[in-house]
């Protein structure tokens, strides 16, 4: 009977520990959010604009669509960008210039954001194979290596992405930049995936401006880090200290190829 009424009370314990714990954290003030990019990829430039969203609001973030955007080349040449279905801002026409700056303007209510980025020129993959792994003993052992014609007297900043074709975009990619030797051919190998003898592998090459890069370089930094490690503030981005998100500038180069060693 006691060991009844002990398990008894225990019960009542354990379940009075299962109320949820709401913590008094203050609001945070709303900010812009400039998700935003020009390439060399149809359409060629983007805008997808959004407020952000304080620790306990729903986490589904409604895109704004009373802004209105233009891109602004260097030369003055000036292409309107419409909201679309997916209510993100593209041009109708637009075909960029390569090593050309680039302002981004958006026009919402009383805000004025301004925001600039020189697109890249592309670097093409010439060459993508495959070696097998001596440590591993799977079939699923073949290590990627991309060879790239690096631009000479031009720094370059890479963020580069493979994966199966017959697979969704995992987010994974690597970040480089060619201070390991500008200029002429490059062969970078491949650690974070590797693919079995058949795959159909997508490469992606990112030529990416440099302050997409340092964008990429520190979310990257953050998502590796631990709790106690991460430094407080927001990614260094070309948007203004009001805003959060990143105006990207890029070139790719992608190639298909079968794996084979």
């Amino acid at each position: 009977m006691n060991n009844l009424i002990t398990f008894t009370v225990l019960l009542v314990l354990f379940a009075a520990c299962q109320e949820d714990v709401v913590l008094d954290l203050n609001k945070t003030e709303k900010k812009l959010v400039v998700e935003a990019y020009v390439s060399n990829e149809f359409p060629c430039a983007n805008v997808s604009l959004s407020y952000s969203l304080d620790f306990y609001d729903e986490v589904i973030q409604e895109k704004l669509d009373n802004a209105t955007v233009n891109l602004t080349d260097e030369n003055g040449q000036v292409t309107v960008l419409d909201l679309n279905n997916a209510r993100e801002f593209v041009p109708v026409s637009f075909i960029p210039n390569f090593g050309l700056n680039y302002t981004l303007n958006i026009s919402l209510g009383d805000q004025i954001i301004q925001s600039q980025a020189t697109l890249p020129f592309p670097v093409p993959i010439v060459d993508v194979s495959f070696v097998p792994n001596p440590f591993y003993s799977s079939p699923d052992s073949l290590n990627l290596y991309v060879t790239l014609a690096d631009q000479i007297d031009r720094d370059n900043f890479f963020r580069l992405k493979v994966r199966r074709l017959s697979e969704e975009d995992s987010g994974e990619y690597s970040l480089f930049d060619d201070s390991f030797g500008n200029g002429g051919l490059v062969t970078l190998p491949v650690y974070f995936r590797n693919f079995s003898a058949g795959d159909t592998v997508v490469v992606e090459l990112f030529n990416l401006s440099e302050e997409a890069f340092n964008y990429y370089a520190w979310l990257s930094e953050n998502d590796r880090a631990t709790l106690n490690t991460i430094a407080p503030g927001n990614p260094t981005s070309n948007v203004p200290e009001n805003v959060l998100g990143c105006f990207i500038a890029y070139a790719v180069d992608r190639d298909t190829v079968i794996a084979r060693f």
